[in-house]
């Protein structure tokens, strides 16, 4: 069995696990029993017993670790949110920063909530107890299917895990109706709002993010990642390697730097447009000027990044959300995301007769079917070439 032991803290009894996860690396998990030490001892160590058979269960499939029925009765009556809980801490290891705090959100802030109210163990948990979650859910929150589907991963997740254990006998997430991908129409500007979006953010904090939004496509983590070393101003390219994003962990909002892009494709090598050039330029100038003006008060930790303000200090990934839409509405202008100017890039390019394997490249997108499924309504371009050619085709033929 798991290895655990009782530990006195802040005046209360603290279950203490050790165990290898799956990557064969110890492990320890402090678990509170929410139970005062004075006259608790007993009650407290049934509680270590029982979290050692359910963490062992969960860790190695030992659903008959004790021999007596009453133990065995523990493995049947756990939990599903308490299992699900568990599973999260057990895949952490291999996830990213950012897929374990999204996965955290759903589970802690959405799933356990629901589940918890209805006291359903694993093994009783049917895919209509799921289906109505998802009903539930999405006339709560007003979410959207793509929402429903990243919900439904982690629960279908979670119990493959629970099959592999045999906690269950059938995976019932994988009779649910599963929630139907939408094709989403994107909002974007055309080349004239775009003109005029440029004109107005000139001088604003807001302009860099704009202008490296409407001409590369990049993403909001990419412009935040952008570092001067990404800049090679005698080749005249920009390498996009590097990304900023943010996390919530521990209800605190945390940002988290890594050294390489979203996914493969996203790693791309663009040219350095003269006018970008000149704009580049001129920051670099600013900020030269920045670090003799605050002396001691400019912040060196941010060294090397092209995103600063005056003291140095890295903009925030929700500054330009915010601030974007502020702009938008304090100016007048149509009303988009940040996150549509990537696809005002998109539509530019191709009302402009570049084709979507190169808008792939350009905008980084993993494959050629995300850029088909995302821009394939726009490309009125080879839509007008095929009419044209079966026009061209069933008219000779009368001739």
């Amino acid at each position: 069995m798991i290895a655990g032991h009782l530990q006195e803290k802040k005046g209360l009894y603290y279950v203490v696990l050790s165990y290898k996860d799956n990557q064969n690396k110890r492990k320890t998990k402090w678990i509170s029993t929410k139970l005062p030490i004075k006259n608790n001892k007993k009650r407290a160590e049934q509680i270590l017993t029982d979290y050692k058979i359910k963490y062992d269960t969960i860790l190695n499939g030992n659903i008959n670790t004790e021999s007596n029925k009453a133990d065995e009765k523990k493995v049947e009556d756990l939990l599903f949110t308490d299992f699900i809980k568990d599973w999260l801490e057990l895949v952490k290891p291999n996830l990213e920063k950012t897929s374990y705090s999204s996965y955290q959100y759903i589970i802690h802030k959405r799933i356990i909530p629901y589940f918890e109210k209805y006291s359903i163990t694993v093994s009783e948990i049917r895919a209509y107890h799921i289906q109505k979650f998802y009903q539930y859910a999405q006339s709560k929150y007003n979410l959207s299917n793509t929402t429903l589907i990243r919900y439904h991963a982690n629960i279908r997740k979670s119990l493959q895990y629970a099959l592999k254990l045999k906690l269950v006998t059938v995976n019932e997430a994988d009779l649910v109706e599963k929630p139907k991908k939408q094709q989403v129409i994107y909002n974007y500007y055309n080349d004239r709002e775009i003109s005029e979006l440029l004109e107005r953010v000139k001088g604003l904090k807001i302009e860099y993010a704009v202008k490296m939004a409407v001409y590369y496509g990049l993403r909001r983590s990419e412009i935040l990642g952008l570092k001067w070393e990404a800049i090679d101003f005698d080749k005249k390219i920009i390498t996009i390697k590097h990304t900023v994003t943010e996390i919530k962990e521990n209800g605190k909002v945390k940002e988290v730097e890594k050294n390489r892009t979203k996914n493969k494709g996203s790693y791309r090598v663009l040219p350095l447009l003269p006018e970008i050039e000149e704009y580049l330029l001129e920051i670099k100038k600013n900020q030269e000027k920045n670090k003799k003006i605050a002396k001691s008060s400019y912040h060196d930790e941010f060294a090397g990044y092209i995103y600063l303000d005056e003291l140095g200090i890295r903009t925030k990934p929700n500054y330009i959300t915010q601030h974007f839409n502020i702009f938008l509405k304090k100016n007048k202008m149509k009303m988009i995301r940040f996150h549509d100017l990537r696809h005002s890039c998109a539509s530019i390019l191709i009302a402009n007769g570049i084709s979507l394997k190169e808008i792939q490249l350009w905008l980084g997108h993993s494959d050629y079917s995300t850029t088909a499924n995302i821009y394939v309504h726009l490309d009125s371009t080879s839509k007008n070439n095929t009419a044209s050619v079966i026009s061209n085709a069933i008219s000779k033929a009368n001739c």
